[in-house]
């Protein structure tokens, strides 16, 4: 039972012609991979570049937040300073003055003519 050489060859011409069909729809679908990596490649530096440009906003925000607050705190606590040194200058200044108003307080009922004090009730004395 031997094959005739041309139906031999023929079987295996339609056997390679499955095998390219075969073959074919594998290569078609590894292409369509590569497309599809390639879009997803794609996609993905798109989103990294959003995400970076996002990131750098954020810091921008973040770091021009935090200067803005280290200024108004410098600002707030040098005003208070301002104020406290401007508050002893003054207390400073009239310390002489506190100083005086007692001992002229003290004179002052002294200086006043008695008849004022003995004065009754009622009656003025000039």
């Amino acid at each position: 039972m031997s094959i005739p050489r041309e139906e031999h060859d023929a079987k295996i011409e339609a056997l390679e012609a499955r095998m390219d069909g075969r073959m074919k729809a594998i290569e078609l679908a590894i292409e369509a991979l590569q497309e599809g990596f390639r879009e997803l490649r794609k996609d993905m530096r798109e989103n990294m570049r959003l995400t970076m440009a996002m990131f750098v906003t954020l810091l921008v925000a973040i770091v021009t937040t935090g200067i803005t607050t280290a200024v108004a705190v410098h600002q707030s606590t040098k005003d208070s300073i301002d104020n406290m040194l401007a508050a002893f200058a003054t207390g400073k200044s009239t310390q002489p003055t506190i100083q005086v108003l007692p001992h002229v307080m003290t004179q002052a009922p002294e200086r006043a003519p008695a008849r004022m004090f003995d004065a009754r009730p009622g009656e003025r004395s000039e």
